[in-house]
């Protein structure tokens, strides 16, 4: 449906409303300087401030719009970012069933980013896992965390992911993405948390699999936006252009 919609040129439409109506903007303020004895009055500047405004809110709902769209055609990209050894890895391959990363105990294993497609309730889901956050002299390690950076800046979803035993690690992670963030707590089969216990953040154990019915609701409800009628199907390239 979202296919047709671009076919039919809903997605032009809009875009091409929108170059009209700033276009309209330009003209007028142009034609103040050029045409008017006196300074542009403030009804004026307000009136062309209100126009503007409103056109920066229709703009910025048509790249929603279209981040949905790039969504429904490619997948939602998921990175998993935290400390070493809060169970990143094992939370991909639990979501992958599985062994897709390699889980040791020894801090620091996963050293690049680690992609895997999965489908959960027709949606498509790249997850990916990456080198764990901390302070570190190792050199490959370094390189490892910087390639988290810039994975979690592109993600469409940060699955920020910490020691359910030591929440308070949480707070020095500092992720800057153009996405949304989900904070995660792993291990609760270790502190007894019970799934659904968290607000606003997800509990679960990628040893038992406790919680990971939630986690699934939630990955497919961000992916797939729930009703589509009305979208349109983008690519990366119109989101640059917006």
């Amino acid at each position: 449906r979202a296919a047709n919609a671009t076919l039919r040129g809903d997605f032009s439409d809009r875009v091409g409303r929108l170059i009209t109506a700033l276009l309209s903007v330009r003209v007028k303020l142009e034609a103040g300087f050029d045409f008017s004895e006196e300074e542009l009055g403030d009804d004026h500047l307000r009136t062309l401030s209100g126009d503007l405004s409103d056109l920066s809110t229709t703009l910025d709902e048509l790249l929603k719009s279209a981040q949905r769209g790039v969504r429904l055609r490619d997948g939602l990209r998921v990175v998993l970012v935290g400390p070493p050894n809060v169970g990143k890895s094992s939370v991909l391959n639990r979501l992958a069933g599985e062994e897709r990363a390699i889980v040791t105990k020894v801090p620091g294993t996963t050293r690049d980013v680690i992609r895997e497609s999965i489908q959960l309730g027709g949606a498509t889901i790249e997850l990916m896992d990456t080198a764990g956050l901390h302070e570190s002299n190792d050199a490959v390690e370094r390189v490892g965390m910087a390639r988290t950076v810039a994975t979690a800046r592109s993600a469409d979803l940060v699955l920020l992911v910490c020691d359910d035993r030591d929440r308070s690690a949480l707070t020095t992670q500092y992720v800057e993405t153009e996405g949304e963030v989900l904070v995660m707590y792993n291990k609760i089969d270790l502190t007894q948390t019970p799934p659904g216990a968290c607000s606003g953040a997800i509990a679960v154990s990628a040893v038992t699999g406790a919680g990971f019915e939630d986690l699934h609701t939630e990955l497919v409800r961000r992916a797939s936006y729930g009703d589509v009628a009305g979208e349109f199907s983008a690519r990366q390239r119109h989101l640059d252009c917006l």
